[in-house]
């Protein structure tokens, strides 16, 4: 395993997470198109609940807690085939995320690189960068997957005599150990997705697919690096949900005393702020694999066309970087 001298893993996701928030402009347009494709989710589905509960009792429940076996019931009531509609839009909604975020992801990681980048720079790195970044994030994503699902189908034969022993608990540690092990698969190899990204963008290559092996090298390769970076992104985010499920609560309890708009307009509030720090959380991790990638000194040799950059200025985590 190849050791990354000088690289710490708290200090390069402190310097991302800084450097992701002092791009307020970045921020506000990943969240304001998380908002344009949630509303695509959002409203077709709630006009189906209005006119399924408008004039029902079961809505004073509603209102005060979802419940998933009321919407079931609510389904036995109304002819509208919902479950194919949201299945439609979810799948709809992945493809069009799926086709945008190379360019949220070539914008991200240019303005992480040179914060000076105005818009219209940040328009022409994300546009060159396009193609490579798509197959880059196709490709990889389904490896991941694979590798997950891989490791789960190996595992659940190598791991068949405890779960099926005479101990109470080995099913459970078994699959605990098989959960963990593709978790952990899945990580690296999303994590190889990230790098393979920092490398087009540092590079301006248009070489996708060789891009992610090279990724997947300096993964494997710093894995106590990139797991602890993964690990703290989890963390943060895991503690986001866990503060946004405690303030809807709170939100909840109080629902019975509060007129409705203000209880909804709260409930819209916390989750707006929710998906924000998504974002920036998001953001963060990227500029931090971009800064151990330069800190590490791994970037591959390109020749001179690869080289011509549109932009200025140093990378984030130079010398110069605090």
């Amino acid at each position: 395993m190849v050791r990354a001298p000088g690289v710490r893993p708290v200090r390069s996701l402190a310097t991302g997470l800084r450097h992701a928030a002092a791009r307020p402009g970045l921020l506000a347009a990943i969240w304001a198109w998380h908002l344009v494709l949630g509303a695509a989710f959002a409203v077709p589905f709630f006009r189906w609940l209005h006119e399924a509960t408008a004039y029902r009792p079961v809505a004073d429940a509603l209102a005060e807690r979802f419940s998933f076996s009321l919407l079931v019931e609510l389904q036995q009531y109304d002819t509208a085939p919902v479950l194919a509609i949201l299945s439609a839009g979810v799948a709809g909604g992945l493809f069009i995320a799926t086709l945008v975020s190379p360019l949220l992801a070539a914008a991200a990681l240019a303005s992480l690189r040179s914060p000076a980048l105005g818009a219209r720079e940040l328009s022409d790195v994300a546009v060159s960068l396009y193609w490579p970044f798509l197959r880059v994030i196709v490709f990889g994503r389904l490896a991941a997957l694979a590798g997950a699902l891989i490791v789960l189908a190996a595992l659940r034969a190598v791991l068949w005599p405890l779960s099926e022993s005479f101990w109470e608990g080995g099913w459970l540690v078994a699959i605990g150990l098989r959960a963990a092990a593709a978790g952990i698969v899945g990580v690296i190899m999303l994590a190889a997705v990230d790098f393979a990204l920092v490398r087009l963008c540092e590079q301006r290559s248009r070489e996708g697919l060789r891009a992610w092996a090279a990724g997947l090298r300096f993964a494997g390769s710093h894995l106590a690096l990139t797991l602890a970076l993964w690990t703290g992104f989890i963390l943060m985010l895991a503690a986001a949900v866990t503060v946004f499920v405690a303030l809807r609560e709170l939100t909840s309890i109080w629902s019975a005393r509060l007129p409705t708009l203000l209880v909804v307009g709260v409930a819209v509030i916390l989750q707006q702020l929710f998906i924000g720090t998504r974002a920036w959380l998001r953001v963060g991790l990227l500029g931090a694999e971009q800064h151990v990638f330069a800190q590490a000194d791994a970037r591959v040799p390109a020749d001179d066309a690869a080289r011509q950059t549109v932009w200025e200025g140093a990378p984030i985590g130079d010398s110069r970087d605090p």
